[in-house]
């Protein structure tokens, strides 16, 4: 099949077919720019392939290292960008629930970077009482030995660093540009 199409468009059409990249077969079972067609209840839809989402998801690990420079203005405006434009191109596929639990993961990742960006635990006291922790909890997360990580899925860093107050300190939310993407289309 692919050498009779592979003929018509060298001969006829006078151009140059690539053998690695190309590919004939039904359009549900292959990629096509980091795409796969399904078909839902008679509805052709697109969806991003795992290594789309593997690629996004190692892109946001990289922005959001423990260790890596800039303020919290500037990681957040790379992420939004990164964000925004994935969500943007994958956007009137099916990405709702995958979209979901990363933006889970994003703002648990963003608070182990905050966290650490905290390094003495009189700093971590003093900032959690000044976000609205009494003097107990933020004792308690400040002397605790935990590691970053398991300290950004704690109550109390919940109730300091909420998902409103990174929105306000300039962080996207993925959902709404999920949204605004499907009105789009």
């Amino acid at each position: 099949m692919l050498l009779s199409v592979t003929r018509f468009i060298e001969k006829d059409l006078k151009l140059i077919v690539n053998k690695d990249k190309s590919e004939v077969g039904s359009p549900t079972r292959l990629k096509f720019l980091s795409c796969l067609i399904t078909t839902v209840n008679g509805v052709c839809r697109y969806r991003p392939t795992n290594a789309a989402k593997k690629k996004f998801i190692n892109k946001l690990r990289q922005l959001t290292k423990r260790n890596r420079s800039g303020d919290f203005q500037q990681i957040s405006n790379e992420i939004n960008s990164v964000t925004r434009g994935w969500i943007n191109y994958f956007g009137v596929g099916f990405i709702k629930k995958f979209i979901r639990r990363t933006e889970q993961w994003l703002n648990r990742r963003i608070r182990q970077l905050i966290l650490k960006r905290w390094k003495r635990t009189r700093t971590k006291i003093n900032r959690l009482i000044k976000l609205g922790l009494d003097k107990d909890s933020a004792k308690r997360i400040g002397f605790s030995r935990k590691k970053y990580w398991r300290l950004s899925k704690t109550p109390e860093v919940h109730r300091a660093l909420t998902t409103k107050r990174l929105h306000q300190w300039g962080l996207t939310p993925l959902s709404h540009l999920v949204e605004s993407a499907y009105l789009r289309y």
